[in-house]
C-alpha cells in the first residue's frame, strides 16, 4: 500500500487509483494553486529551474533533491497521502512489457507531440511563448546503465573521491541520457519543467543518490561533514541554495514577500535521504521517552503523547494527545526532512535542565514538570561539543539517567558518564563498551541495535 506511508515508489507499480490522484494533484498545482505574484505553483517550478544553473557543479544532486522535496510538499497540500514517485529509466514508459504504460490519456498524456489529455490545459502563465507540454520519446529502452553500475561508480576509490565519481556518472550516463530520450519539452533546459514527467525522472535521480547513501557499511554517506568528500568545501556546496534563499530575485523568496529559506547543501534536510522503496534500509521511527515529575512523555516520529502514570504501568494518555512536537516551538529542531526522518532520538531529564537529541544536534531546555519550557541561549549545538570523540558523532540512539551516572547508547555500543545536572561530564575509564556486556538475550539485543 503506497498511499499515506510516505515512501516513493516506482510509479509504474503503484495502484491505478494512486496514479490518478497523483495526476490530479499535478493538475491542481497548475489550475488552482497560486503564489502571491499570481504565478501558479506549477509554472513557478520552471521559473525556479531557469533561475539556477547547477548541472555541472558538485551541487547538482543536492539542488535537485531540494527541488523534488519542495514539489512533494506542494503535492501534499493538494493530497496529503501522496508521495513523489519515480520513473525507473531502465524501463520503456511507452510499453506495457515492463508494467503499466505511463504515457496514456489517463496519466501522463501522449509520448509524442502535444501531450494533450490530461494536460491539454496545462498552459504557462509566465510568458516565453511556451504554451504546451510536448514530447518526442524515442523508441525502445533508454540507453542508461543499470542502477548498480551507476551507484557503484567510485566505490573502490578513496572516501574523498566516491561522491564526485558517482555524481558525474549519474549525471552524464543517466540523467542527461534520460532527458534526451524523452525529448520535446523535457529535452530543452529552459522549458523542461513544464512537463510533470520531469519530476518522475528527477525523483529517480534522487532515488539513486539515496540508494548510494543508504548502502550498508557506508553510514558516513549520511554525514553532512563527509558525504561530499573533496567537494564538500566547493562554493556551490557551501553557498545558500537558490532561488529559495532569495538571491535571484524570484518571488516569493525575494521582495516583496521575502519568504527566504537560507541553507546550504550540507543542511540535514538536504543530506537526509528521502524514503524510497529501494533504499538499503528504511529508517525506523525515531522514539524517545522522558520521565518528568507526574508526567511521562513518549516521542514517536514528529508526534508525542503525555501520560499521567505512577512508577509502574501504562498510565493514561492525557486529553488532546497525540500532538506534533512543532507545538514546543523548537523551530526546525526535530522536524527532520519535511516530516520524514523527524523526531527526537533521545531525551534526558537532568535536574533543572532537560536535554533533547535529534540527529547530530541537541538542545538544552529549562522547564518544569510539564510543557516545552524555553530553549537556553546558544542552542541547538552539535553533540561533538560533548567531547566524545567518534562516539555519537552521527547522533545517539538513547540516553538513560541512572543516579550518579548517565548512559548513552549508539548502535551496539554505550558509554557511562559521570556528570552533574548540566554539561557533558566525563566518560568513565574503559568506555565505550559493547552492550553485550549487559547480558541481554541475543534476540532482544539485536532488535535494540
Amino acid at each position: 500500500m503506497a498511499l499515506n506511508d510516505l515512501i516513493r515508489r516506482n510509479v509504474a507499480e503503484i495502484s491505478e487509483t494512486e496514479r490518478n490522484r497523483l495526476r490530479d494533484a499535478f493538475i491542481a498545482l497548475s489550475a488552482s494553486k497560486r503564489y502571491p505574484d499570481g504565478v501558479s505553483y506549477w509554472d513557478k517550478q520552471n521559473a525556479i529551474h531557469q533561475a539556477t544553473h547547477v548541472h555541472g557543479t558538485p551541487a547538482f544532486l543536492a539542488w535537485h533533491r531540494e527541488l523534488c522535496n519542495r514539489l512533494e510538499r506542494l503535492l501534499r497540500e493538494v493530497d496529503p497521502s501522496l508521495s513523489l514517485h519515480y520513473w525507473d529509466w531502465t524501463t520503456d514508459p511507452t510499453s506495457n512489457a515492463d508494467g503499466a504504460r505511463l504515457f496514456t490519456a489517463e496519466f501522463m498524456g501522449s509520448a509524442n507531440g502535444d501531450a494533450g489529455r490530461p494536460f491539454q490545459d496545462f498552459e504557462s502563465t509566465e510568458g516565453n511563448g511556451h504554451k504546451r507540454v510536448w514530447r518526442a520519446v524515442r523508441s525502445g529502452l533508454p540507453a542508461v546503465p543499470a542502477d548498480a553500475a551507476l551507484i557503484g561508480t567510485g566505490n573502490d576509490a578513496a572516501e574523498a573521491e566516491q561522491f564526485s565519481r558517482m555524481r558525474e556518472a549519474l549525471r552524464l550516463m543517466a540523467h542527461d541520457v534520460a532527458h534526451s530520450y524523452i525529448g520535446g519539452t523535457i529535452g530543452q533546459q529552459h522549458f523542461a519543467f513544464h512537463d510533470p514527467f520531469v519530476f518522475l525522472l528527477h525523483s529517480n535521480v534522487d532515488r539513486l543518490w539515496a540508494k548510494w547513501q543508504t548502502a550498508r557499511g557506508r553510514a558516513w554517506r549520511k554525514n553532512p561533514d563527509r558525504i561530499y568528500g573533496r567537494e564538500g568545501t566547493d562554493p556551490t556546496i557551501l553557498s545558500s541554495i537558490q532561488p529559495w534563499a532569495g538571491g535571484t530575485g524570484l518571488r516569493p523568496w525575494a521582495p516583496p514577500e521575502n519568504q527566504q529559506v537560507v541553507k546550504n547543501c550540507r543542511d540535514l534536510s538536504v543530506v537526509g535521504p528521502p524514503l524510497y522503496d529501494t533504499n538499503e534500509g528504511l529508517p525506523s521511527s525515531k522514539a524517545a521517552a522522558l520521565r518528568s515529575g507526574p508526567k511521562t512523555y513518549f516521542f514517536a516520529g514528529t508526534r508525542y503523547i503525555r501520560v499521567t502514570r505512577g512508577n509502574t504501568g501504562a498510565g493514561t494518555i492525557d486529553p488532546g494527545y497525540p500532538t506534533n512536537i512543532s507545538v514546543w516551538g523548537w523551530g526546525s529542531f526535530g522536524e527532520g526532512l519535511f516530516g520524514l526522518w523527524g523526531g527526537i532520538d533521545a531525551a534526558l531529564d537532568s535536574g533543572p535542565k532537560t536535554y533533547f537529541f535529534a540527529g547530530t544536534r541537541y538542545i538544552r531546555v529549562t522547564r518544569g514538570d510539564t510543557g516545552p519550557g524555553t530553549i537556553d541561549p546558544g542552542y541547538p549545538r552539535n553533540i561533538s561539543a560533548w567531547g566524545w570523540g567518534n562516539f555519537g558523532r552521527n547522533g545517539i540512539d538513547a540516553a538513560l539517567d541512572s543516579g550518579p551516572k548517565t548512559y548513552f547508547f549508539v548502535g551496539d555500543r554505550y558509554i557511562r558518564v559521570t556528570r552533574g545536572d548540566t554539561g557533558p561530564g566525563t566518560i568513565d575509564p574503559g568506555y565505550p563498551k559493547n552492550i553485550s556486556a549487559w547480558g541481554w538475550p541475543a534476540d532482544f539485543r539485536d532488535s535494540w541495535v
